[in-house]
């Protein structure tokens, strides 16, 4: 191969890894995520489930946020650790009239059960 053309795909490979950097980043400082942590958090299930929340990260290619305006919506995918275990968490989120509030969450227990978090009394983001 030339190495026109190496350099061209190595360059292609540097700015999509910094883009992709750059837009993980700023998911983390947005206001949907922000109200995802919290409700996983300080939600019941979570925690009878998997006890005190130790840690929450959001899964490196786990998340959408599209909005314009006063109308969005957004979906994560986060891994938490807490004192009895680890877990997946899905949270989707939907901005109405510029509110962000909490429309699903699924805390994934084994690969086929999971438990509906917004049956759990956790309204954060509501």
């Amino acid at each position: 191969m030339p190495k026109k053309i190496v350099y061209s795909v190595i360059g292609i490979i540097i700015i999509s890894f910094f883009l992709y950097l750059i837009s993980y980043l700023l998911i983390l400082r947005s206001e949907p995520y922000k109200i995802a942590r919290q409700f996983i958090m300080y939600n019941p299930s979570v925690n009878s489930n998997i006890g005190h929340v130790n840690n929450i990260r959001l899964n490196y290619f786990g998340y959408s946020l599209k909005y314009t305006g006063p109308y969005g919506n957004a979906k994560f995918s986060f891994y938490v650790v807490g004192e009895k275990g680890q877990k997946q968490v899905y949270i989707t989120l939907k901005k109405e009239t510029g509110n962000w509030e909490v429309e699903k969450a699924y805390l994934v227990m084994w690969k086929e059960t999971s438990i509906n978090l917004m049956n759990s009394g956790g309204n954060i983001g509501k």
